[in-house]
């Protein structure tokens, strides 16, 4: 059985065992956050299972026994979802012109949402709603992917983050924004969303983003800019 992959360490080595495990988790973080600068995706994702693996005590985010342990950690069952982005402008216009302020928006599906299945992944953050300070139940990770060469960054490349987190158990759908630039050139542009966890591994979800962006004489935005004199 795959518990049986977890047996206590000989006397004395246990506190090793934890020393070593935090000192593997500040390394980890320090890594994960230069990843994350240079823009390196398949280094960020690698980084980040190494730590989802660390807190959970198993050596692999894909290796089916490591993925039957964590299911019986949790349960007997890992939370179900999906996700998908899209892009717009920041600014409510009809279009995306080049150099603007583009919001991507990620929602997570939560097909699991008021089942009986575990719903606590991340149970020590805690985010502001209103003048709120709410328990999180549930946070995912997203890592957005560029999948078109760019001024920005070459394909493959790492585009940014979005934290999803979740407060309502019940809620069937969780969405996160970020604000980021469009690209100085138009044409046809296109994303790709990695979902993972902090807290569990083997829980994973892709989704890709495309989006139009547009020069600054496309009759839209000038409509646009007409319409501030009106």
């Amino acid at each position: 059985a795959a518990a049986e992959m977890k047996r206590a360490l000989p006397a004395g080595l246990e506190e090793l065992h934890r020393t070593a495990a935090i000192g593997a988790g500040y390394v980890l973080s320090s890594s994960f956050n230069h990843c994350c600068a240079k823009r390196w995706l398949e280094p960020a994702l690698a980084t980040h299972a190494l730590q989802a693996g660390l807190r959970a005590g198993v050596w692999s985010d894909v290796d089916p026994a490591c993925l039957q342990l964590v299911r019986e950690q949790a349960g007997g069952s890992l939370p179900e979802v999906g996700v998908s982005a899209a892009a717009q402008s920041w600014l409510g216009q009809p279009v995306i012109g080049v150099g603007s302020a583009i919001e991507v928006t990620v929602t997570v599906e939560r097909r699991h949402a008021g089942s009986t299945a575990p719903h606590t992944v991340l149970t020590s953050k805690k985010v502001t709603r209103g003048r709120d300070l709410v328990d999180v139940t549930e946070s995912y990770r997203c890592f957005l992917e560029r999948e078109v060469d760019g001024a920005g960054g070459g394909k493959g490349s790492l585009v940014g983050i979005v934290d999803v987190d979740v407060d309502d158990p019940m809620a069937s759908h969780v969405t996160s924004t970020m604000k980021m630039t469009a690209p100085q050139q138009p044409g046809t542009y296109r994303f790709r969303v990695h979902l993972r966890t902090d807290g569990l591994v083997g829980v994973r979800a892709e989704a890709s983003c495309e989006f139009e962006v547009v020069g600054a004489d496309h009759p839209a935005l000038q409509q646009d800019d007409n319409d501030d004199y009106d």
